[in-house]
């Protein structure tokens, strides 16, 4: 199945399933449970995405509220509360970009 002949419902997702590239997002939110976390980010067009993991092999710091450059499989498509989100595995850090200023 070819990038253009994919039906990635009205657009709301990140791409096609198994596609891996580079992407650019923003740390929404992060929820802490005893056995994982999940991270909740979203793009510049307002597209959700969610991770587990994320391989930071410097240690760089990653708080809520930054812009980090990651590669990146999209692995399935989710609806959480009515909202679509794009699940990503593989995650690689390629650098944190810090926070968004207003000028």
């Amino acid at each position: 199945m070819g990038f253009l002949q994919m039906k990635v419902e009205d657009n709301k997702y990140m791409g096609p399933i198994k596609y891996r590239g580079r992407f650019f997002l923003k740390l929404e939110k992060r929820l802490k449970f005893p056995a994982f976390t999940i991270h909740i980010l979203s793009s510049r067009d307002g597209k959700q995405a969610t991770f587990y993991n994320i391989k930071n092999e410097n240690d760089v710091p990653i708080d809520e509220g930054d812009c980090i450059a990651v590669t990146a499989t999209i692995a399935k498509y989710k609806l959480f509360k009515g909202t679509s989100q794009t699940y990503l595995n593989r995650v690689v850090l390629i650098e944190n970009k810090g926070k968004a200023s207003v000028v």
